[in-house]
C-alpha cells in the first residue's frame, strides 16, 4: 500500500485597526499553545503564514514567538509563506501594489529568519485567473487553494492527492488544494475520523498528499475551542495519532512535497474562494463591491490613492499607508468579514487619508482642487474637492448628496458611516434603508411625521430629492452648485419645485480644523401657496454617542457633538434658528459570536417648516466644522 502525506497549514492574520487586546488574546489562546504544542512533537512539520501586521506585533510584543518559529524553522520543522504584507486581496490590487505587498513580506521573512518563502497564502483564498503572471513575478513557487475550486473546473476529488500546475498565458503557479473534509474535522471531530479520512486515501499504486491549511485561530480563539483543543488535549492526541501512524503517514513541508513529486496535471481555476466566501459573496468576491456602496466607496478611494501614489515620486511612507489601506478585513461581509464594524472601516479611511497626507508633506504647496470624474464607477460623474485640510466627494446624480467627507488632519472619514441592507439571516422586523446613509440628503416630510417614524423608515417622503439626479455647476473658489427641479406632495398635488444647494468649502484656518458652509435655496414653481417641511439629513461616523443628548433639538443656533474615542467634533451653526432630530444608526449583523447589534453613527436631521407663496424662495445656511480635540502636529 502506498503512504499518505499530510501537509497542515497553518494561518494567521489580525486585521488592520483591530484592537490591540484581540491580537494579545489570539495569541494566548491560539498562536502560542499552538507553537508550544508543536515543540513537544518535533517530528511532526508544518507550515505557517503571519501576515505582516502580525508579525509586527509578535516581534514588538512578543518576541518570544518570533524564536520559536525561527528555532522550528532552522531544524526543518516548520516552513514560511509570504503573502500580501498586510492581507489584500491580491486579485483586486493594481500589479504595482501585488508585487509590492508580496515583496514587502518576503524581505521581512528572509531578514527576520534568513530563509527565503517560495509558498504563497492567498489571502481568504480568493483566486482568480491572472494570479499567475504576479505570482511568478514576485518569485512564488506556489499557492495552496480549497479543493471546491479545482472540483469546479472537473477535476474529481480522487484526483486531488497531489498540486497542479495552474496557468496564465506564459506565466505558472503549482497549487495545493486543500481537502474541504479535513478543513471541517479538524479540530471539531474525534481524532479518529481525521485518521479514517486520510487511511481511506491510501492506494496500490501511489503515495497520496492530503492537505489541511486553514486559519490558526480556529485553534483556540474561535468559540469554545480553546478547552477542546487544549484544555481537553485534542491538539497533543492527533498529533499523537500522526506519530503512532508513521509507518504510512507522514508530515512534511510544501516544498519538500513539491520538490519530491511532479504536479499531477495542468488546470484552470475559476474565480472563487472557499464554499463559505463563494456562498457570502455570490459566486465572486467581487460581488461584495456591488452588494455594498460602501465597500465600493473604499476600494474606489483605494484605488484613487494608489494612483496619487504611483505618480508620485517614491515615497515609502506614502505606499506603506496605501498597502495597510488594502487590508482585506473590512471590505466585505460573512460570519468574519469585517464590514460591519466601524473600527476597520476607518483604519481602511486612515490609512489611505495618511497616504494622501504624506504625499501632500512631500510638496512645497498643494493648492485646492476640485474635478469631474466618474469616482464609483456608476456612469455619472461625481465631484472632488481635495486640498491639505479635507476632501469632499459630491454625487451629483446621487441625490446631489455629500458622501465622503476626509478630515485629513485626524485622518478620518467623518461620514464612515453603513447603509442598513438586508442580509439573508435578517427577520423580517430589520430595518433596510432605501437610500445611502450619506449626507445633505434632502428629504421633504408628511405633515405627521415624527423622530420615531422617521427612524423607523416609516414615514411618507413626499419628494422626489433624496436620490434624484441633480445637475451641477463649479463655480469660483471651488463652490458646487447643485440643482434640481422635482415635485412635493402638497396634499393631494404634486407641486413643481426647484431645490439649489451649494457647497462651500473654506481653506484651513488651523491645521486642525475644517469647515464647509452649505447653501439652500427653494423655490415654489407652481401657481398655488403651499406649505413644505424640508430636511437636510446627515449620518456622522462618531463612535459612541451619549444618549442623553438624542432625541429633538427646537429653535436652535447652533448643534455641536465631540467623539471623545477619535477625538474630533462636529459643529453646526445655523443661520436661522432651526430644529431638528438625532438618534443613533444601527446595523444587525451576523458574526461568530451570532447576531449582534453595531452602531455606525448619529442620524443629524436638521428641519425647517416654511409657508411659499407661487415664486417665492425659502433660504437657510449651515456652517459646518470639523475640528480635532487631541494636539495635531
Amino acid at each position: 500500500m502506498g503512504s499518505v502525506t499530510l501537509l497542515l497549514g497553518i494561518h494567521n492574520h489580525q486585521p488592520v485597526g483591530n484592537f490591540e487586546s484581540v491580537f494579545e488574546e489570539a495569541y494566548q489562546k491560539a498562536y502560542l499553545p499552538w507553537a508550544r504544542t508543536l515543540l513537544k512533537h518535533p517530528s511532526v512539520k508544518w507550515n505557517l503564514h503571519c501576515t505582516g501586521i502580525l508579525w509586527e506585533f509578535l516581534e514588538s510584543r512578543h518576541p518570544e514567538y518570533l524564536d520559536i518559529v525561527r528555532e522550528m524553522a532552522h531544524r526543518g520543522q516548520v516552513e514560511i509563506l509570504t503573502g500580501g504584507f498586510y492581507e489584500p486581496i491580491l486579485a483586486t490590487l493594481p500589479d504595482a501594489d501585488k508585487l509590492g505587498q508580496i515583496k514587502k513580506l518576503t524581505r521581512y521573512i528572509e531578514k527576520k529568519f534568513k530563509v527565503r518563502p517560495e509558498g504563497f497564502w492567498c489571502a481568504e483564498r480568493v483566486w482568480e485567473p491572472h494570479l499567475p503572471k504576479a505570482l511568478e513575478q514576485a518569485g512564488v513557487r506556489y499557492t495552496v487553494l480549497d479543493d471546491s475550486l479545482f472540483q469546479s473546473s472537473g477535476i474529481p476529488n480522487e484526483n486531488l492527492t497531489g498540486y497542479y500546475r495552474v496557468e496564465d498565458g506564459a506565466s505558472s503557479v503549482d497549487v495545493f488544494p486543500i481537502a474541504g473534509p479535513l478543513r471541517f474535522m479538524i479540530p471539531f471531530q474525534p481524532v479518529e475520523k481525521s485518521i479514517e479520512y486520510l487511511k481511506s486515501l491510501r492506494s496500490q499504486d501511489k503515495n497520496a498528499v492530503a492537505v489541511m491549511a486553514d486559519d490558526g485561530e480556529k485553534f483556540g480563539l474561535w468559540p469554545e475551542t480553546y478547552k477542546s483543543v487544549y484544555e481537553d488535549g485534542w491538539l497533543d492526541e492527533f498529533f499523537e495519532a500522526l506519530e503512532t501512524h508513521k509507518s504510512w503517514l507522514k508530515t512534511d513541508t510544501f516544498s519538500n512535497a513539491r520538490a519530491s513529486s511532479r504536479p499531477q496535471g495542468r488546470a484552470f481555476l475559476p474565480s472563487g474562494s472557499y464554499p463559505e466566501m463563494d456562498k457570502w459573496a455570490k459566486g465572486i468576491w467581487r460581488n461584495f463591491l456591488a452588494k455594498y456602496p460602501e465597500s465600493n466607496n473604499m476600494y474606489k478611494k483605494m484605488l484613487r490613492v494608489s494612483g496619487k501614489v504611483h505618480r508620485s515620486k517614491y515615497n515609502q511612507k506614502a505606499l506603506d499607508r496605501l498597502w495597510a489601506g488594502q487590508c482585506n478585513c473590512a471590505y466585505w461581509h460573512g460570519t468574519f468579514g469585517g464590514l460591519y464594524y466601524p473600527i476597520l472601516r476607518q483604519a481602511i479611511y486612515r490609512n489611505l487619508i495618511e497616504a494622501e497626507n504624506e504625499l501632500d508633506r512631500a510638496k512645497k504647496s498643494s493648492p485646492p482642487k476640485i474635478e469631474a470624474a466618474d469616482f464609483d464607477g456608476d456612469g455619472a460623474d461625481d465631484l472632488v474637492y481635495e486640498s491639505r485640510n479635507q476632501n469632499l466627494y459630491v454625487s451629483p446624480a446621487g441625490g446631489g448628496t455629500l458622501f465622503e467627507w476626509d478630515f485629513k488632519p485626524a485622518g478620518l472619514n467623518v461620514l464612515n458611516v453603513l447603509t442598513r441592507t438586508k442580509e439573508p439571516y435578517h427577520n423580517k422586523k430589520a430595518a433596510e434603508d432605501w437610500h445611502r446613509k450619506t449626507a445633505l440628503i434632502d428629504h421633504f416630510f408628511h405633515p405627521e411625521t415624527t423622530q420615531e417614524a422617521f427612524t423607523n423608515l416609516e414615514y411618507g417622503e413626499q419628494g422626489d430629492f433624496v436620490t434624484g439626479a441633480y445637475v451641477f455647476e463649479l463655480k469660483k473658489n471651488s463652490q458646487i452648485l447643485l440643482k434640481r427641479k422635482g415635485w412635493v406632495s402638497v396634499g393631494t398635488q404634486k407641486v413643481p419645485i426647484e431645490v439649489q444647494k451649494t457647497i462651500k468649502p473654506f481653506p484651513a484656518e488651523k491645521a486642525a480644523k475644517a469647515q464647509i458652509e452649505v447653501s439652500y435655496a427653494i423655490k415654489n414653481l407652481s401657481e398655488i401657496r403651499a406649505d413644505f417641511w424640508f430636511c437636510s439629513e446627515m449620518n456622522l461616523a462618531f463612535a459612541v454617542h451619549e444618549i442623553k443628548t438624542d432625541g429633538p433639538f427646537e429653535n436652535a443656533e447652533s448643534w455641536e457633538r465631540t467623539d471623545p474615542h477619535l477625538q474630533w467634533a462636529f459643529a453646526a451653526r445655523f443661520s436661522q434658528k432651526t430644529s431638528g432630530w438625532v438618534f443613533p444608526l444601527e446595523t444587525t449583523a451576523n458574526s461568530i459570536d451570532g447576531i449582534e447589534k453595531t452602531f455606525q453613527g448619529l442620524t443629524f436631521a436638521p428641519h425647517w417648516k416654511f409657508t411659499l407663496d407661487p415664486g417665492e424662495s425659502f433660504q437657510t445656511k449651515l456652517m459646518l466644522t470639523l475640528s480635532s480635540t487631541k494636539d495635531l502636529k
